[in-house]
């Protein structure tokens, strides 16, 4: 990894601010049974990781969630570490 770094370099910051809420449905166990007593919501908010990246090319930095910045390592990894046919 360190190699795509310096070849081509750019650098990939992580950060867990990047993330999306997502609407999911709350069960009548947790509806009636958690602190504080909300048993009319329906839903709650989570947030996950936002699968998109944000590629800056005058700065030459790519910024993303931890966890998606660790799936564009790998992939780099596995491409460059493929042999081409010639």
């Amino acid at each position: 990894m360190d190699q795509f770094l310096t070849q081509f370099g750019y650098r990939m910051i992580e950060t867990s601010a990047m993330v999306i809420p997502e609407e999911v449905d709350r069960d009548w166990k947790e509806r009636l049974f958690t602190w504080p007593w909300r048993p009319f919501r329906k839903t709650r908010t989570i947030y996950v990781p936002d699968p998109q990246v944000l590629v800056d090319n005058n700065r030459r930095m790519i910024v993303g969630h931890p966890v998606v910045i660790d799936q564009l390592k790998r992939e780099v990894e596995d491409a460059s570490n493929k042999r081409l046919p010639i």
